[in-house]
């Protein structure tokens, strides 16, 4: 099965391809210190990929559904109800008024008249969800900050403490990972 990365660049089918321009392209775009900002590398992609043969019908296509997109979320944030974390309070726009906006449920955009007690225990439970998401995430950061500082004051890096066997992490064959998530059924497919 295709990727729509190989539908768009089919000389970006490979993993082995994709990290290979990839690296390429972070040597180019690092700073002194290794360090690689986001904006650059996404732009020193962009000007390698001009080079290569592109499905111009998809990336057509697509650009459409990007500015369909677009124009969408613009819609919704001009119309969805939301929280103003300062006033600890649901906040709508004014000039549209409260009778005409809506409430976000899941991807689902509810109009307050027709808002349910359904609605927003969805709502809650979502919002809980990721709440404890962003615990966890940030409990092992935190966990690993606190594990690694001691080594970092000392002027020792990650790598050299990951090494020495100060810092106890795991690795993951993401090739691996993939292959076995393509063979596993869901679902959609069971």
């Amino acid at each position: 099965m295709a990727s729509k990365l190989e539908d768009r660049v089919p000389a970006l089918a490979s993993r082995e391809s994709r990290r290979a321009l990839a690296t390429n392209v972070v040597a180019d775009v690092a700073g002194p210190d290794g360090r690689v900002q986001q904006a650059n590398l996404v732009g020193g992609l962009e000007r390698r990929i001009e080079k290569l043969d592109v499905n111009e019908a998809l990336l057509i296509s697509e650009g459409r559904k990007a500015a369909a997109t677009q124009v969408a979320s613009a819609w919704a944030n001009m119309v969805t109800v939301k929280i103003d974390r300062n006033q600890r309070m649901p906040v709508y726009q004014a000039t549209i008024g409260f009778e005409r906006s809506y409430i976000k449920v899941g991807s689902t955009f509810v109009p307050t008249e027709a808002v349910n007690t359904e609605d927003f225990e969805t709502l809650l439970e979502r919002q809980n969800r990721r709440i404890d998401g962003a615990e966890v995430e940030r409990t092992a950061w935190r966990d690993l900050y606190d594990r690694a500082r001691p080594g970092l004051e000392a002027g020792e890096n990650l790598v050299q403490q990951f090494h020495s066997g100060k810092l106890d992490l795991f690795g993951r064959d993401g090739e691996a990972e993939a292959e076995a998530e393509a063979e596993e059924p869901t679902a959609l497919t069971s």
